[in-house]
């Protein structure tokens, strides 16, 4: 099976066949990961599930956050999964499940800071 080209964008490695392509996820061993299992509340559908587990990278930094990005952080002392929607001109970041009508900061009045963030979504288990 002849590997036709190779792109390699953040973690993940697509190798592209003549039939098919074929995700890989290449992790640092240097950086630590854990596992998280989604509550039912139905805000990430459809790209996260409901009790589907997420794999995470923990030991973050400001350059490990991007728009897109799935995140974990706390808001009124609950761990929330939401995706980044923009980053604002003060350094924080503006959240949103992609299921629910409006962002974070309308829904809960949270807006997190960098030391808000505990761990950025690389993969999900369903």
């Amino acid at each position: 099976n002849q590997c036709y080209s190779t792109l390699q964008p953040s973690h993940y490695l697509w190798n592209v066949y003549e039939n098919s392509i074929e995700q890989e996820i290449r992790l640092d061993i240097n950086r630590n990961f854990e596992t998280y299992q989604v509550k039912n509340t139905g805000s990430m559908r459809p790209a996260i599930g409901d009790y589907s587990n997420i794999i995470a990278l923990t030991n973050l930094t400001k350059n490990d956050l991007n728009v897109g990005d799935i995140v974990s952080f706390s808001c009124d002392n609950r761990e929330i999964f939401h995706r980044i929607i923009k980053i604002n001109s003060d350094g924080t970041y503006l959240m949103k499940g992609d299921n629910n009508p409006h962002d974070d900061f309308v829904n809960f009045g949270c807006s997190p800071s960098f030391e808000n963030i505990s761990s950025k979504a690389i993969g999900v288990i369903y």
